[in-house]
């Protein structure tokens, strides 16, 4: 998508990265009109799912007092037929801030970009709900999230799976940077407090770790953030980011997850093992099929029921856990309520 409006520069100079200019939006296709908003982070490739994500929420709150976007480094080519629920594109210039971070196949600008949104869009919105694109809304209640006492932090998010039942459990990416365990969290979805994120210079800080410690980051961006913030972040409720493996999966629909991710390279756009329900890739295969007809989804053949050795491990792997992830549940008095990690 190109051709809309160009918005003003509010951009600063980055403390600590020898004035590097801080991230601005350089176009806009409509203006802010709410003063929160759930944003995406997307490039081409990504687009199909983002859209996806972003409509599932649009008619999960028909009434919203949110803005949606979808934040870009580059054009984007949004299918004619798209339904027009009002999504604001916005084209963000980075100032070259992520060039000499960690980048792969599948970490590129677009997933750094997330830490510019703060600077970018502090401007426009008080909170900001940052969500990956690999994520799949299935309840309401965004307009109330969004909202939520903080507790005073820059930061709120869910904690990684890695510490659901085990949460004094040390990931492998701390154990590389040589920091003491700590609680951790998964930056696919992430509540912003952007003022608090800009005061507090979390970007340049991140950006002074990843530059002396590029060649280290095993979770990248993520990495960055929990070095960062460390004690500096509040938790909320795994059902806001339920990151969907063979040993949760179940767990997602008994415990009513609002927001499921889909972590890891396995996807259910190209599911060709079974792992996913049917009831997701057939969600993603229509999607695709009206919207983007020249992608495909690509299903097994098989399915869980159909893997006796694999739905076993799974059935046993919950059952096991079934007491840890109660009381891990346990520790949130709702979905709204935001704790101290611990």
């Amino acid at each position: 998508m190109t051709g809309y409006g160009a918005e003003r520069s509010l951009a600063k100079p980055l403390r600590g990265m020898n004035a590097i200019p801080g991230p601005r939006v350089t176009a806009s296709s409509q203006c802010a009109r709410h003063e929160h908003a759930v944003c995406f982070c997307s490039d081409e490739g990504y687009l199909p799912f983002a859209l996806f994500a972003a409509l599932q929420i649009h008619r999960l709150h028909p009434d919203r007092c949110f803005d949606l976007v979808i934040a870009h480094t580059g054009p984007l080519s949004v299918p004619h037929g798209f339904p027009g629920i009002g999504i604001r594109y916005v084209e963000i210039d980075t100032g070259g801030c992520f060039e000499r971070l960690a980048l792969d196949a599948r970490r590129t600008g677009s997933t750094y970009l997330r830490l510019a949104l703060s600077g970018a869009l502090g401007h426009d919105y008080q909170r900001i709900l940052y969500m990956d694109s690999d994520v799949f809304a299935l309840r309401d209640g965004l307009h109330v999230l969004l909202f939520t006492d903080m507790r005073g932090k820059p930061l709120a998010a869910v904690r990684d799976n890695s510490q659901w039942r085990t949460s004094g459990r040390k990931p492998d990416d701390l154990v590389t940077l040589n920091l003491p365990a700590r609680p951790y969290f998964n930056a696919g979805v992430l509540l912003m407090d952007t003022a608090r994120l800009n005061e507090q210079d979390i970007l340049a800080k991140a950006l002074d770790l990843g530059t002396s410690q590029a060649g280290r980051l095993a979770r990248h961006d993520q990495t960055l953030l929990n070095a960062v913030t460390s004690g500096n972040w509040a938790e909320m409720s795994p059902r806001w980011n339920w990151q969907f493996t063979w040993a949760s999966w179940i767990f997602a629909l008994s415990e009513d997850a609002r927001i499921l991710h889909f972590i890891g390279p396995n996807k259910p756009w190209a599911d060709t093992s079974g792992r996913f329900p049917k009831s997701i890739t057939r969600a993603y295969g229509d999607f695709l099929a009206e919207q983007f007809p020249e992608r495909t989804v690509e299903r097994a053949a098989n399915s869980p029921i159909n893997d006796p050795r694999r739905l076993i491990k799974s059935l046993i792997k919950h059952g096991l856990s079934r007491k840890k992830m109660s009381a891990y549940l346990a520790r949130f008095a709702d979905d709204f309520t935001l704790i101290d990690p611990s």
